[in-house]
């Protein structure tokens, strides 16, 4: 081949070079080990807006970074140590770009007397964060679930100690005056009848007992009769007690729902409305439950004492925001949408749910 001919051929291979460097879409350099940069592709120009003349042969940290220096974590000095290729993903903490920076030795070939690097810059910020909400969900829901463990554990603790304190207690006095009855027969009938009597009032106290231990562990009234006189009977013993006014609005046609999304939404409403008794000082209480064709909606609003939302949602926020994420989590499970608003100012708080899709 004649130097002419080689000539041409060295053109058109660096016009094919060029072109395979702007048909890619994020950053594409030729540097030399001294950072200097010999070629760079469109997406390095546009970004940068300068023209080629501008950057080529310019020391790449101090254009693309504006350092005196070169980028901390930057690979070539890795790579020209090694020779072999470097990939790291690194943080520019100025702008908070998330970028990956890889570095290939383009081996044999020197310019100046200096080896040269394919360099390319890709942007994984999207990636990162993506990752960081992944990681803080799955923490978040790591301690969620440890928390969901601990009431339950405290819930079987509560429960044993009711029956151990009230029921137990009261079945060993029944057992005590069944006894003094049956040894007062027949001789003194009417101490024996003044016995049963007690043993009777014992009876209906435990009797009374266990269906309130039963209706907390699982409502017959909701599994009867449906969510809304569920919902009845949870005002009826809760809030109006508490000397709480509610009204319970209901839209469209009501009808059954399946069973899991009708325990959800009354456990919903049942945590909802123990936190507005226990600590929103509230006055007024209005449920609206909608049936909309397939989907269901369901808001609680209250006129009581605001809260800080974002505190509360925290997972690290303690009792109060682990209510507020069981509550979201159970209805994130059957696809529905959970938006709660409080004003720390003028007070009042509402949570909207909508679950669609609802098969009948």
């Amino acid at each position: 081949m004649n130097q002419k001919s080689q000539k041409l051929g060295n053109a058109d291979m660096n016009l094919n070079i060029s072109r395979v460097m702007d048909a890619l879409p994020f950053y594409v350099l030729i540097i030399d080990e001294a950072h200097n940069i010999l070629k760079a592709n469109t997406a390095v120009l546009a970004h940068l807006g300068v023209a080629p003349e501008n950057i080529l042969g310019k020391y790449c940290p101090k254009v693309i970074h504006g350092l005196d220096g070169p980028f901390e974590g930057c690979p070539l000095e890795e790579s020209v140590e090694s020779g072999q290729a470097v990939e790291k993903e690194l943080l520019d903490v100025q702008s908070n770009f998330w970028f990956k920076s890889a570095i290939y030795p383009i081996h044999g070939v020197k310019v100046n007397g200096k080896r040269i690097y394919f360099h390319m810059v890709t942007d994984i910020t999207a990636r990162k964060k993506a990752e960081e909400r992944l990681e803080a969900s799955q923490k978040e829901l790591r301690s969620l679930l440890t928390h969901i463990q601990s009431v339950r554990e405290e819930e079987r603790k509560r429960i044993a100690r009711d029956l151990h304190d009230d029921t137990a207690q009261v079945v060993a006095s029944l057992i005590t005056i069944i006894e003094n009855a049956l040894n007062n027969l027949p001789s003194q009938p009417e101490k024996s009848e003044m016995s049963l009597r007690r043993a009777q009032d014992l009876c209906v106290r435990i009797l009374d007992e266990l269906q309130r231990l039963v209706h907390e562990l699982s409502p017959a009234m909701l599994d009867d009769l449906g969510l809304i006189p569920a919902i009845d009977s949870l005002v009826e013993n809760t809030l109006e007690p508490a000397g709480i006014k509610t009204s319970l609005e209901i839209v469209g046609i009501k009808h059954r729902l399946p069973t899991n999304i009708e325990t959800t939404l009354y456990r919903i409403i049942q945590e909802a409305i123990s936190n507005i008794a226990k600590h929103a000082k509230a006055k007024r209480v209005n449920i609206k439950v909608v049936f909309r064709n397939s989907d269901i909606e369901l808001s609680i609003a209250d006129d009581g004492e605001g809260f800080d939302v974002n505190k509360a949602m925290d997972f690290a926020a303690g009792i109060k925001g682990y209510g507020l994420l069981n509550m979201r989590e159970r209805v994130l499970d059957l696809g529905g949408t959970f938006n709660i608003r409080s004003n720390c100012n003028k007070g009042g708080t509402t949570i909207e749910i909508r679950i669609t899709d609802v098969a009948v």
